[in-house]
């Protein structure tokens, strides 16, 4: 039997804490393994391609996953890590279809008034697209 999931997205250790312990909770009451999901927007996206500030986000990302695992070693709950580049929403997804989670945790710290309505934020896009529930973390 596959041992359960639960996919976090997340950009830094600080500032997503309260994420970092709603998954902790979540993980715990199924027995799951947590995949920490750190995505950086390619420079491309800007039209603009610089390797060497990628390289940069690059180590930036991994460094948080790292924090983020100790936290939830700490815990008593065991996670892995990824770093993608792309969009955020569709990574996300995308990474869900493939490991399969109970659940997907998310902070929603994005877009805020005219933009979000225009946009949509990541967390509007991945509820809509997810192919398990998620949970929204304020």
């Amino acid at each position: 039997m596959d041992r359960k999931s639960v996919l976090v997205a997340f950009k830094n250790f600080k500032g997503d804490r309260s994420v970092l312990k709603e998954a902790t909770r979540i993980a715990r009451s199924n027995n799951a393994v947590v995949y920490l999901l750190n995505i950086v927007e390619r420079s491309s996206f800007l039209g603009v391609y610089n390797p060497d500030a990628e390289e940069e986000l690059l180590k930036r990302a991994e460094s948080e996953i790292e924090k983020a695992k100790d936290y939830l070693k700490s815990e008593g709950v065991e996670a892995l890590g990824l770093v993608k580049f792309g969009e955020r929403s569709e990574i996300i997804c995308d990474v869900a279809k493939k490991i399969k989670p109970v659940r997907i945790v998310i902070g929603n710290r994005g877009l805020r008034g005219i933009k979000r309505l225009l946009f949509g934020g990541v967390p509007e896009r991945v509820v809509k697209t997810s192919p398990c529930p998620v949970y929204v973390v304020e």
